[in-house]
C-alpha cells in the first residue's frame, strides 16, 4: 500500500487559526465621547457616526444621539459582519456637520474625527456565553472602551460588545501551528 501511495502529492500542515470557517460577528454600538463634538450646537449641528470596517466589507450606524445624563453620543445599533479569526477589525468614528440658519439647513460632507483597529482573535476571550431565553445560548463580551486615534492623538473613545450565536472559534494558542 505504502508503495503505491508514495506517488501521490501529498503534503502535511498543521491547521492554524486563519485556516477557520468565518462565522457572524455583532458588533454592538452603544455610546461615543468625541473630544472635537461634545454635545449639539445651535447654528452648526455635528453628529458622529460609526463605521466597522472587516476586509473590504463595511457597515455603519445613524448618526448618534446627545445624552445628556452620559455626556455621551449613543447609538444602541447592532452591526453584523462576518469575520475570520485572522482578520482585523477597524472603527471608525466620523461625524457629519449640519448649518441651520433658521431658513434652510445646509449639511457638509462627513469628517473623520478617529479610527482604532484590532484582531477578532483578541475578541474571543471575553465572549462568555449567556442564556437569553428565547434566543437562546449567546457568546457575548462585556461593554469595551475602545480608543480612537487621528494622527497619532486619542481623539475619543466608543463604547462596544461583541456577540455571536453561534460558539466562537477557538483562537490558536501562542505558538500554535509553528515549528
Amino acid at each position: 500500500c505504502h508503495s503505491q501511495c508514495a506517488s501521490l502529492p501529498l503534503s502535511a500542515r498543521l491547521k492554524t487559526g486563519s485556516d477557520s470557517r468565518p462565522f457572524k460577528l455583532s458588533i454592538v454600538i452603544h455610546s461615543a465621547a468625541v473630544d472635537k463634538i461634545s454635545r449639539p450646537g445651535l447654528v452648526q449641528d455635528q453628529r458622529p457616526f460609526v463605521v466597522i470596517r472587516v476586509g473590504d466589507r463595511s457597515k455603519e450606524t445613524e448618526l448618534g444621539d446627545w445624552s445628556k445624563d452620559k455626556q455621551q453620543w449613543c447609538f444602541k445599533e447592532v452591526l453584523t459582519i462576518e469575520v475570520g479569526l485572522s482578520d482585523e477589525i477597524w472603527v471608525d468614528v466620523s461625524s457629519n456637520t449640519k448649518y441651520d440658519f433658521w431658513v434652510a439647513s445646509v449639511q457638509t460632507t462627513s469628517s473623520r474625527l478617529g479610527e482604532a483597529n484590532f484582531p477578532v482573535n483578541s475578541v474571543l476571550p471575553r465572549l462568555k456565553p449567556e442564556d437569553r431565553d428565547a434566543d437562546g445560548i449567546v457568546w457575548a463580551s462585556p461593554i469595551i472602551p475602545i480608543d480612537v486615534r487621528e494622527d497619532g492623538n486619542v481623539t475619543g473613545r466608543v463604547y462596544l460588545s461583541f456577540e455571536t450565536n453561534q460558539a466562537p472559534p477557538a483562537a490558536p494558542k501562542a505558538g500554535e501551528g509553528s515549528c
